[in-house]
């Protein structure tokens, strides 16, 4: 990933880059730890704490934006489109 502001480039492995991928906009930080948690069943205690941490870390650094809520409605299939 890069901050194109300044051009810093990082490279998230493993965990890391799951839990990036998984972020979508809407689903709390909570639900997305538990996620990606999910698919290593056999975590170290201390991954949960971790994954707080990178979160924590991409907001501070302004490479991720607050999640919000999911919207209460359908949206058209064409919503957000550049015309």
């Amino acid at each position: 990933m890069a901050d194109v502001s300044d051009f810093r480039q990082f490279v998230l492995n493993g965990t890391s880059g799951l839990l990036w991928q998984s972020f979508d906009g809407h689903a709390t930080d909570d639900a997305i730890v538990e996620h990606v948690l999910g698919m290593y069943p056999d975590h170290p205690e201390s991954a949960r704490g971790d994954c707080r941490s990178l979160i924590d870390e991409l907001l501070v650094l302004r490479l991720l934006e607050p999640t919000h809520p999911e919207p209460d409605h359908e949206q058209a299939p064409d919503a957000g489109m550049e015309l």
